[in-house]
């Protein structure tokens, strides 16, 4: 029974790892910024039920904990402030600075090909939950950091930050199978902190530029 059980929390972290990929490369593909958003929202429901699967395959409670905190945070409280920043400051699509959208699309399979290639000798030696969940740890981390250099709006780049921070998560609950309560508690602390206060920076862009365009702080320097 135990490994039946074990078996079946495998294939479903996999197929929520599967979406996890699937949401950041929608948050890199999209141009809307609700819409990305809504991604990342999507991708966070994700990352909760990965640590329910975790919990309920290896009988350790303290994951529902992580879950729970996860869900009202990224789930709840981010994505409702970041409608109320975008509706605050009226921006509705985002450009691409270097990369359109097809060669961004090919660039982030790239990225996730080469995070599966650089993690497989780690994955190897892994246990089966944590190699699930270590390559695409990795491949958000990256594309996350490839939608902050491909975007010049002051949202997208939150988003791209947001998207990093999930792929650590993920890396830690692979890792660890759970860390302790006050370092969550603490972490997820942090990130609420650190989006409110880019929310304020991004009011003031927009109020001082008129525009979300990170792009205009270059002229600070002249």
């Amino acid at each position: 029974m135990h490994s039946e059980l074990t078996q079946t929390v495998i294939q479903n972290v996999n197929i929520l790892n599967t979406f996890l990929l699937l949401t950041a490369i929608m948050a890199v593909v999209f141009r809307r910024i609700r819409s990305q958003i809504t991604a990342y929202f999507f991708q966070s429901v994700a990352l909760a039920l990965i640590c329910v699967e975790m919990g309920r395959g290896l009988g350790n409670g303290h994951l529902y904990v992580a879950a729970a905190l996860s869900f009202a945070a990224k789930c709840v409280l981010i994505p409702l402030f970041l409608f109320y920043i975008s509706r605050k400051t009226m921006v509705v699509k985002d450009g691409e600075k270097f990369f359109k959208i097809p060669t961004a699309l090919l660039i982030s399979g790239i990225l996730i090909i080469f995070s599966f290639y650089i993690l497989q000798p780690v994955s190897v030696k892994a246990g089966l939950l944590t190699k699930a969940s270590l390559n695409t740890s990795l491949s958000l981390i990256l594309i996350g950091l490839f939608l902050m250099i491909n975007r010049t709006f002051a949202l997208t780049q939150i988003m791209g930050i947001l998207i990093i921070e999930n792929g650590l998560f993920l890396a830690g609950i692979a890792t660890t199978y759970g860390m302790p309560l006050i370092v969550e508690l603490g972490a997820f602390f942090d990130v609420i902190v650190g989006v409110v206060l880019m929310g304020v920076m991004t009011n003031k862009i927009s109020r001082s530029f008129e525009s979300l365009d990170t792009e205009k702080l270059n002229l600070l320097k002249y």
